[in-house]
């Protein structure tokens, strides 16, 4: 049954976004960002979902190794189910930055989450990536470039 609610979420602050330094590699929260997390239920069931991953190939937009993942969040409720080995690849595969790509990630994850959620979803991703997500430009120019 898909989901009867959908909430889609601007990740909270980080380090690159206080500082605009956009070279600084899968950036922890700030304080505030950390603050801004806790008007979240922690008995949340949490998917990681690689195709919700930014739009562009700065450092701060590249994640960790699926490795390095499951150790930070070892013992938290986090399903890596969907994450595979490479996911932070963006100079090669399905995760380059390109208009293209993306749009094709966006789809695939709007049919992941209609497909295997149910009941009041809260999806958390980033400011370029909900725009090819939503199908919605307004306020922003459609395409991340080629």
């Amino acid at each position: 049954m898909p989901p009867t609610q959908l909430h889609l979420i601007r990740h909270a602050q980080g380090y690159h976004n206080v500082r605009e330094d956009y070279n600084l590699p899968d950036t922890l929260l700030t304080p505030e960002g950390e603050q801004q997390m806790l008007h979240f239920n922690p008995k949340l069931r949490i998917v990681a979902l690689p195709e919700l991953q930014e739009t562009s190939d700065f450092a701060c937009d590249i994640g960790s190794s699926i490795a390095q993942l499951r150790k930070e969040f070892e013992g938290k409720p986090v399903d890596f189910s969907h994450v595979p080995e490479g996911w932070n690849d963006k100079k090669s595969g399905r995760f380059r930055p390109t208009t293209g790509l993306t749009e094709q990630r966006a789809g695939e994850a709007r049919r992941i989450i209609w497909e295997e959620s149910e009941g009041t979803v809260a999806v958390v991703a980033h400011g370029g990536f909900n725009h090819y997500f939503t199908e919605d430009w307004e306020d922003s120019s459609s395409g991340s470039g080629e």
